[in-house]
């Protein structure tokens, strides 16, 4: 009886759970034959990482936001990625809430919107571009401060110790909690 109580309390509980937001990254993304998860961790890691300039041109700097937006969401999913440790997991979340904080990212938008968004700046030829890529209703600047925004995006210290957790959980065997 007692199990079964257990039982009926844990599936309630899981009737409250929010549904992890993912979005979907196109192959090809970074470069033909490169695997997403892949070229989003390396792009990431090199654009946002200790080793980072603080200046880095917009498009670059839109890939890597867009690519730590779309890994925020793989980590939490499962998948692929469910025995990555939860720590790494959370610290992608922190990651991606920073990021959409430093973009004033409206509530509403989901994964999807933002990487889409941020993908059309990272393709964009020019300023114009940019702006109508950065004009729909999910950055709530308008597209014009985004944009400068992207031009001196603010330190993101909680992106910059995500990406140090992630390079060191995914490809080093040393100790580091």
């Amino acid at each position: 009886m007692r199990a079964l109580f257990l039982l009926a309390v844990l599936a309630l509980g899981a009737c409250g759970l929010k549904p992890v937001d993912l979005a979907v990254m196109p192959q090809g993304t970074y470069g033909p034959g490169v695997d997403v998860d892949e070229g989003a961790i390396a792009t990431a890691e090199a654009t946002l990482g200790p080793a980072t300039p603080p200046q880095t041109e917009i498009g670059r700097l839109a890939l890597a936001l867009a690519s730590v937006e779309y890994l925020a969401g793989e980590y939490s999913a499962g998948g692929r990625w469910g025995l990555l440790n939860p720590l790494v997991q959370a610290e992608m979340m922190m990651a991606r809430d920073e990021i959409r904080t430093a973009l004033a990212v409206a509530p509403q938008a989901t994964s999807q919107q933002v990487v889409d968004s941020l993908l059309a700046v990272s393709h964009a030829t020019g300023a114009d571009e940019q702006r109508a890529a950065l004009a729909g209703p999910f950055f709530t600047l308008g597209a014009e401060p985004t944009r400068a925004r992207l031009q001196a995006m603010p330190p993101l210290p909680l992106t910059r110790g995500a990406m140090v957790y992630v390079s060191h959980h995914l490809f080093d065997d040393s100790d580091l909690p």
